[in-house]
């Protein structure tokens, strides 16, 4: 995250308001990694309570000067079957997911698989097809709402997106399995090792993320898939 970009935005959402009187309606793409419970035990560890995104109590925002709608993914993986950039080659088009992109980095810097404790925790993750899908009907309800946003609503519009949730173990050795494939790691091999030697992802290898959608499946959203494992066996 970078915070000169959230400035920049709420910069032109003032100015904006003085010059015209129009509020803005500002659609924020965040990541569900924020709800992540900060376990450093690499267990899966249940809870009573979990975020649903159709409980206004448990939405983090605040009334402010916009009209904000927000989407927040699990972890993205795969790409897209209709990428505009398909037909030319563009690199982008066959990206493997940002989250996946940022988990076999973690592998690459470390040489192996890994996961702390008993990799049990998990992971929500989610296809990039489904969460397109699910942003469009997000934009729907913009279009159907945003003239008479009142200023409490934005505890009424935010939207989780995810597919399943993973336990970190599986997920370490399909990961460790794709980097070995590509030669960016010796063998397919993973490890258990403390949280501080779990490199730079340790926070999303150790901790769980247990959170519901069920404002989002309010809008009649149903993530399709494929699931995180063939995509990964997919992946060059």
């Amino acid at each position: 995250m970078d915070p000169s970009v959230t400035d920049a935005i709420l910069r032109g959402v003032r100015t904006r308001k003085s010059q015209t009187g129009t509020t803005s309606v500002v659609y924020h793409l965040s990541g569900a990694g924020n709800f992540v419970d900060n376990s450093e035990s690499g267990d899966y560890i249940p809870t009573e309570h979990r975020f649903d995104d159709a409980n206004p109590d448990d939405v983090p925002a605040e009334k402010g000067e916009a009209k904000v709608y927000f989407v927040c993914p699990g972890g993205t993986y795969g790409h897209s079957e209709r990428h505009v950039g398909k037909s030319v080659g563009s690199a982008s088009a066959f990206a493997p997911g940002r989250w996946v992109d940022y988990m076999t980095q973690n592998i690459e810097s470390l040489g192996f698989g890994v996961y702390v404790g008993s990799g049990t925790s998990v992971f929500g993750v989610v296809h990039v097809d489904d969460i397109v899908s699910l942003m469009m009907l997000v934009y729907q309800k913009i279009l159907d709402t945003a003239d008479n946003y009142k200023p409490e609503d934005v505890y009424r519009y935010w939207y989780n997106g995810i597919y399943r949730e993973e336990p970190s173990k599986k997920v370490a050795a399909a990961l460790a399995k794709l980097q070995a494939r590509r030669g960016k790691i010796p063998s397919s091999e993973t490890k258990s090792v403390a949280y501080n030697d779990a490199g730079f992802t340790a926070r999303y290898i150790a901790g769980n993320m247990l959170i519901e959608c069920n404002n989002s499946k309010s809008l009649g959203w149903m993530p399709q898939g494929p699931d995180l494992y063939t995509t990964l066996e997919q992946l060059e």
